[in-house]
């Protein structure tokens, strides 16, 4: 099983418009994908109310009391894949998941506000893994979201991403599309219909994917 974390300490910046997205685009692959809900919000969850995804969404709630069940819950599902959809902010929730997780996806807008809150998810990522240095390796991505990146300012958030030395995964351009697909119950892939927006997520995913795989592992949709 392999556990992704979509993780930032700010909110507006399209974590579970990527969560529901990429682990979407994962089963076109054949894998078996499971979406936790880890955030109160529930937004995930209400995005799979008229169960139209090709994945199950649980929500899973973290308490001080019971990290350990949260753990167990989060592991269970035996899928190939768990990708967990974190709420804004550090905290209990962020930790533990920072702990299991074999790949945190950060993404991050245009704004100084944005970059500065990645720059701040990663250095505290990194701080949680150093108190278990006995613990498997992990990696992180970020994810240039909610912009036109074939225009100047898309090319200079990717720079600034680069400068907090973590890889950049291709990203997300602002679509009407991830909007539409939110209000269908539905992903923008989910038809195969030639889209920006679903391009854009199939380029994310394979990235994504091949961080995590074994390098000879074949990847045909």
């Amino acid at each position: 099983m392999i556990v992704i974390a979509v993780v930032q300490s700010k909110g507006g910046v399209g974590k579970t418009t990527l969560a529901v997205n990429v682990a979407g685009d994962i089963t076109r692959y054949g894998r078996s994908v499971t979406l936790v809900d880890a955030d109160p919000q529930g937004s995930a969850f209400h995005w799979a109310e008229p169960r139209r995804l090709p994945f199950p969404v649980r929500q899973e709630l973290l308490t001080l009391r019971s990290p350990m069940l949260w753990v167990r819950n989060v592991l269970k599902s035996g899928s190939d894949f768990v990708v967990l959809d974190l709420p804004a902010g550090f905290g209990p929730v962020f930790d533990t998941a920072v702990m299991i997780a074999d790949l945190l996806v950060v993404p991050s807008g245009p704004s100084s506000l944005d970059i500065a809150a990645a720059k701040a998810t990663i250095a505290k990522a990194r701080e949680v893994r150093r108190g278990d240095p006995t613990g498997p390796k992990f990696k992180i991505a970020t994810v240039p979201t909610r912009i036109d990146l074939s225009h100047e300012e898309g090319a200079e958030l990717t720079e600034a991403l680069l400068d907090l030395g973590e890889p950049v995964a291709p990203g997300l351009s602002y679509d009407v599309d991830f909007v539409r697909s939110f209000t269908a119950g539905t992903t923008v892939s989910t038809d195969d219909k030639a889209s920006r927006a679903g391009d854009d997520v199939k380029k994310l995913a394979l990235f994504l994917m091949k961080q995590v795989l074994p390098r000879d592992t074949r990847l045909s949709a």
